[in-house]
Order: C-alpha cells, then structure tokens, then sequence
C-alpha cells in the first residue's frame, strides 16, 4: 500500500503575510512594485518569476560595469 503526499503552493496572501519573497531576493519595496504593477498580490509563481528574472538582471547589469 502506498500513501499519497499532498503538496500545495502557498496562496498569494501566505507569500505577502509570511514574506517567503525575501528568502528569494526580493526586497519589500521589489515586492510593492509587483504588486502596483499587478495591481494585485502576485500568487506563489509569479512571484518566484519575478525573482529570477530580476535577480539575473541585475546581476548582468553589475557584470557591465
């Protein structure tokens, strides 16, 4: 018999609440910014996007100089 495990994506709310964006590198005022463009909050994925994408911006950005 085997058992079934359950696994979810937290909502968008539990990511705002619980600020799981920082561990992603995103600051508070890169999080606002998402949720003003949005102009909602952004859910589990889209906020984890928004970090890689920014993320690896920046740093080709810094490369640069």
């Amino acid at each position: 018999m085997t058992t079934a495990t359950t696994t979810y994506e937290p909502t968008a709310e539990m990511v705002r609440d619980e600020k799981i964006y920082l561990a992603w590198g995103l600051t508070e005022a890169e999080y606002d910014l998402i949720v003003a463009k949005l102009d909602r909050l952004p859910n589990y994925t889209e906020a984890g996007l928004f970090s890689a994408m920014w993320s690896e911006h920046v740093s080709y950005r810094v490369t640069r100089q």
